[in-house]
């Protein structure tokens, strides 16, 4: 250390105890530049006074919303209150929908009542009596928000959504997803459905799930991309946790704040809190509960009900995730060729063509949204005397409620028709479906016809359970064989199932504990699961016995109630489609795309309305049912020549060839496409 080192040392230090002995003090700080520096042209965050500007312009919004001058217990009332950044508010109690939107890049309330549905006010918050909600800002959405570029595009939109039906945006949907999609039509037709009805989720409250599955070339990450971007606030990505959906779906008390979509879902089952959420998330009013820690032990829910959908190479494991399989409709992608790559689509970097293509999506979705806010408040009728019932009531019920009074409902019910009937072949083929129908054998040939209940030994059952599979035994494992359509079984876990799922019990009395008990009427029940059948899936719109109950207002031009001229044979008409006039049927009868119940065809004429014929004046067309339907007086003029045409021209019968477009008369043999058949003249009904 150099001298110069050591004397610089020495100051610092003799200036130090100068200080502390209270011999040098500082010069007095210049607060005025201080306060200049501070809030100068300079200073990024502006005037400090900001916030008194802020507060004064919050009181001035409160005097508009309330009308009067705020007092000072109204003030304080109002800084007490809580504020809560939310995508969706709404109330059934209070009949207030509110939805978060960005309008010129602000964010804004769209409101609409169910005082005044069709007058959709914008608010930059909400006033609750205890909370004050507001929207989120544009940086905080985790999903595509609802944007519109100026106030004159919002009410262009409201304007243009105000002459929408159910109809015209289900085929406008369908049109724009074989722009990006090339599948077959319940492929099309199911997703362009669902995310109308994602827009409706929090009315029903009960909802199916998609799970697109294939190979790597398949483009089933494509179907998930259209959704995120034309679904009601779709939050899409890989890998989400269990905290990710509790987090997006928040534990206010109206669910449904927006939809999930979960890509490379290979391994879902092996997360079992996800899959709690799945299996608890397709009804409302089904929370998770948690424990939270942050400050002492807060009992917390958490909301789990939305639309979901996935894609996977391939479904999950079905005894792992059996009650999650029940809840998914499975559509199988294939590599195709469609008009657009909707990847790039959402990436135009420029290029016009895909620009606008961006543009149709984003503003197809502002379109559902308004026709959401301008429809929610109409009541939504149940749907009567719909013939599938358990899983497959729940999982299809929803969309045939919300299009009801829809003309595409029947083009709904054909590709749902052809699902149901595939899905319950597949049942057929599992394990359970064999030992069921082994076991029905047993009940048919044994035992007492009048008695409900039926004792079989177990030995008895297995033996005949290795016979009808063929099971060959597998050395060193005593019990087990391998068969060639189960594969390999043990007695162990067979008897299980046996007494499980079958209902097989021990007899009251001692000593014959290796028999089981089964009651006839469950097995009879259980039919409906393990036993394919001809089946018609029937729609009737919600009436009551003495009295017509109001439909919905969605599509305000159908009618519930149409009758031939001759008021007394009051003979129930069928149709999917619409009449001359537009108008609909009370009640919607298809059957599932089997040859088999060809014999068994609905009767079209020339009018796409479907009749009986004219010597069954009051019994229904389907199979499975012979129900009086209610009797009425009106009288609607494009059916009224239908108590004219002849025998021949009412009963002429046409279906369905399996999974094709070709339909076909049972008559005559004619082959066509639908619209041809309905008007074809059948020679082989003349006798």
């Amino acid at each position: 250390m150099t001298n110069k080192d050591k004397e610089s040392e020495l100051d610092v230090g003799e200036e130090a105890v100068q200080r502390l002995a209270g011999q040098v003090f500082d010069a007095p700080r210049d607060r005025t530049k201080d306060t200049k520096e501070r809030d100068g042209d300079d200073n990024p965050y502006g005037d400090r006074n900001d916030n008194g500007k802020k507060k004064q312009q919050q009181q001035q919004q409160r005097v508009q919303e309330k009308g009067h001058e705020v007092t000072k217990q109204e003030q304080q009332e109002d800084e007490k209150k809580k504020e809560t950044f939310v995508q969706k508010y709404y109330s059934t109690k209070n009949g207030i929908l509110a939805e978060a939107v960005l309008i010129g890049g602000a964010p804004y309330f769209l409101v609409s009542t169910a005082k005044d549905p069709s007058n959709i006010a914008v608010h930059p918050s909400l006033e609750l009596p205890y909370e004050l909600l507001k929207p989120p800002e544009s940086i905080s959405y985790i999903n595509p928000p609802y944007r519109f570029d100026s106030k004159e595009q919002l009410d262009n939109c409201i304007e243009r959504a105000r002459n929408e039906t159910l109809d015209s945006l289900y085929k406008k949907n369908k049109n724009i997803w074989r722009k990006y999609v090339d599948a077959d039509d319940f492929h099309v037709s199911i997703c362009a459905a669902d995310e109308i009805y994602t827009h409706y989720q929090e009315k029903i409250g009960l909802a199916h799930y998609l799970f697109f599955t294939g190979g790597n070339d398949a483009g089933k990450s494509n179907n998930l991309t259209k959704i995120n971007y034309t679904a009601y606030r779709n939050m899409t990505s890989t890998d989400i946790s269990a905290p990710n959906i509790y987090q997006f779906l928040g534990s206010r008390d109206d669910e449904g704040h927006g939809t999930v979509c979960i890509d490379e879902a290979d391994g879902i089952d092996e997360n079992s809190e996800l899959m709690r959420i799945c299996k608890n998330g397709y009804i409302t009013g089904r929370p998770i509960l948690k424990i939270d820690t942050s400050f002492g032990r807060v009992q917390r829910k958490y909301n789990t009900y939305c639309f979901k959908a996935f894609a996977a190479e391939k479904t999950p494991d079905r005894q792992k995730a059996k009650g999650f399989i029940q809840r998914i409709v499975e559509i199988h992608c294939f590599s195709g060729n469609p008009p657009h790559d909707i990847s790039e689509v959402v990436n135009p970097a420029g290029d016009h063509e895909s620009q606008e293509l961006l543009d149709e999506l984003l503003d197809f979705r502002n379109v559902l949204l308004i026709h959401k806010m301008l429809h929610l408040h109409e009541p939504l009728p149940d749907v009567k005397d719909l013939n599938i019932h358990n899983r497959e009531k729940q999982l299809f019920k929803p969309l045939i409620r919300l299009f009801q009074n829809a003309d595409c409902l029947s083009e709904l019910l054909d590709v749902i028709s052809e699902y149901i009937s595939q899905r319950r072949a597949e049942n057929v083929d599992n394990l359970h479906a064999a030992l069921f129908n082994i076991l029905q054998g047993m009940v048919e040939n044994v035992g007492d016809a009048s008695s409900n209940t039926i004792e079989i030994s177990q030995p008895e059952i297995w033996s005949a359970i290795i016979n009808k599979l063929e099971g060959v035994p597998i050395e060193g494992k005593p019990d087990t064989y391998n068969t060639e359509s189960q594969g390999i079984i043990s007695k162990r876990t067979t008897m299980k199932i046996v007494r499980d799922v079958f209902g097989g019990k021990p007899p009251k009395r001692h000593g014959s504990s290796r028999s089981l008990v089964f009651d006839k009427s469950k097995l009879e029940k259980l039919k409906n699961i393990y036993v394919v059948k001809d089946i018609e899936i029937k729609v009737r719109r919600a009436k009551d016995d003495a009295k017509q109950i109001q439909l919905p207002k969605l599509d305000t031009h159908t009618s519930t109630d149409i009758r031939s001229k001759d008021n007394e044979s009051d003979a129930p008409v069928h149709c999917g489609t619409d009449g001359t006039d537009g108008t609909h049927s009370p009640s919607v009868a298809i059957q599932l795309h089997d040859i088999q119940s060809a014999e068994n065809a609905t009767l079209v004429d020339k009018n796409n309305d479907v009749f009986t014929k004219t010597d069954q004046q009051s019994t229904d067309v389907s199979i499975n049912s012979q129900q009086e339907m209610p009797s009425g007086s009106q009288n609607v003029s494009h059916v009224s020549h239908a108590s004219q045409l002849t025998q021949q021209q009412v009963s002429t019968p046409i279906y369905k060839l399996g999974r094709s477009d070709t339909w076909a008369c049972k008559n005559c043999r004619q082959r066509g496409d639908i619209h041809y058949m309905k008007q074809h003249f059948c020679k082989g009904g003349i006798h």
